[in-house]
């Protein structure tokens, strides 16, 4: 029996994206998009020449839902192939479509620094103490209220920022990770967001169920609560 590697490096790939010349959030939003179409064991190969998307975008949108992956170095492109897995195995929940806002945005960037935006789509966020430049509490409520660490990371590409949001719970026999993933894009005329949220722990079922909700509830929810705030 094949390996997962072997698998990714010998087998045919079912799908192959070609968006070679094409920058971020491109490669990243279309390999999404193919992947969600695409059914359990079934590859996808993804041809690009556009570094970010090598180095960052597509290994993290393939590590953040769980599908193992290859990067092999052409020529004068990269070829990545991303493995998708059962259902089961998934990590995390994102929004495939772009929220497209008329806001600069280095104040996009700002707002999404803030994790009290948090409490614009997701119900359980009750409330965010800072306690350093990157480190808060939040106060939430999931049948029983509790506290939770929270941890922010920025990384910063050509027209693309991403920010992340990371906490734990350190109680051993519940031991879990939650996390966003904030994806900021610079289109010049307009900021585009994508949002992902994903979890580790026990309960996975129940848990994405709310993050499903919590995907539908941000994309309704971020464009008016970000024109508010920015515009005051």
């Amino acid at each position: 029996m094949m390996s997962i590697e072997e698998k990714l490096k010998n087998e045919k790939p079912t799908e192959v994206l070609d968006v070679r010349g094409e920058e971020c959030p491109i490669p990243e939003t279309l390999a999404a998009k193919k992947l969600n179409k695409m059914t359990d064991g079934e590859i996808l190969e993804v041809l690009t020449d556009h570094q970010p998307a090598v180095d960052v975008t597509l290994p993290y949108l393939a590590k953040r839902f769980g599908y193992p992956y290859i990067v092999i170095k052409k020529e004068d492109y990269y070829v990545v192939r991303i493995l998708k897995l059962h259902e089961e195995e998934k990590g995390a929940v994102q929004l495939n479509d772009e929220i497209q806002v008329n806001l600069p945005f280095n104040k996009v960037v700002d707002a999404f620094l803030d994790p009290s935006i948090l409490m614009s789509f997701v119900p359980q966020v009750k409330g965010v103490k800072q306690i350093n430049y990157s480190a808060y509490s939040i106060s939430m409520k999931y049948i029983i209220p509790f506290e939770l660490p929270l941890f922010i990371k920025m990384e910063k590409y050509p027209n693309t920022v991403i920010i992340k949001y990371e906490s734990y719970n350190k109680i051993a026999f519940l031991k879990a990770t939650l996390g966003f993933d904030f994806f900021i894009y610079d289109h010049k005329k307009y900021t585009g967001i994508r949002v992902r949220e994903w979890y580790e722990g026990p309960l996975k079922f129940m848990w994405k169920n709310e993050i499903n909700k919590h995907i539908t509830l941000a994309k309704d929810k971020l464009p008016t609560y970000l024109i508010k705030l920015i515009s005051n």
